[in-house]
């Protein structure tokens, strides 16, 4: 099951708030325990919490900040306000790691062995393979789908800096504690 720093999310639900976007809902977890139900905000502002979110924003700050050492352009502020968008940004993320790990297990049912992710800008292209690591034994492959998911429909790219490659070759790698984030993506 998908989790980071041991936060884990159950009956996760989506939503359509009142511009469309999907929102999600969902009970969280921390350590198999129940704290309460997370929901993204309708109106696109902080996460609501049913819970006293202040168990795991020390959590989220180390997974902030580890994303922000392994991605050196990017810079983390951490005023107090910023630490409450740390949990928010996890959850999120949390959101979409789970959703890889689905697309991952079809994937393998199907008889591949990885599942590359690339993300750029709010676009994001996934691609199946027969490899253990395609990124480095069919980079020809890889350089396709990189060139596909950063061209946008007006012709530019998207800068190098803003896109991240998540390669998923086990089940391990959805379960990200912050000291060994770099070993799967």
């Amino acid at each position: 099951m998908a989790s980071i720093n041991g936060i884990t999310l159950k009956k996760l639900k989506d939503y359509t708030d009142h511009e469309g976007f999907t929102i999600h809902q969902a009970d969280v977890y921390f350590n198999n325990k129940r704290l309460g139900v997370w929901s993204e905000d309708t109106m696109s502002g902080e996460g609501i919490y049913d819970f006293d979110q202040s168990i795991l924003i020390d959590l989220a700050v180390d997974y902030i900040k580890c994303l922000s050492e392994l991605d050196k352009k990017k810079s983390v502020l951490l005023s107090p306000g910023f630490q409450y968008m740390c949990l928010d940004a996890l959850l999120s993320d949390l959101v979409q790691l789970m959703e890889n790990e689905q697309d991952y297990k079809r994937a393998v049912k199907r008889g591949f062995k990885s599942l590359v992710v690339i993300v750029a800008e709010s676009r994001i292209t996934a691609y199946v393979s027969k490899y253990a690591n395609p990124v480095e034994e069919t980079p020809e492959i890889h350089d396709h789908f990189l060139r596909k998911a950063t061209y946008r429909e007006n012709g530019a790219c998207v800068l190098p800096q803003d896109v991240s490659v998540n390669c998923y070759n086990s089940l391990e790698c959805f379960n990200i504690k912050t000291e060994k984030y770099e070993n799967c993506f």
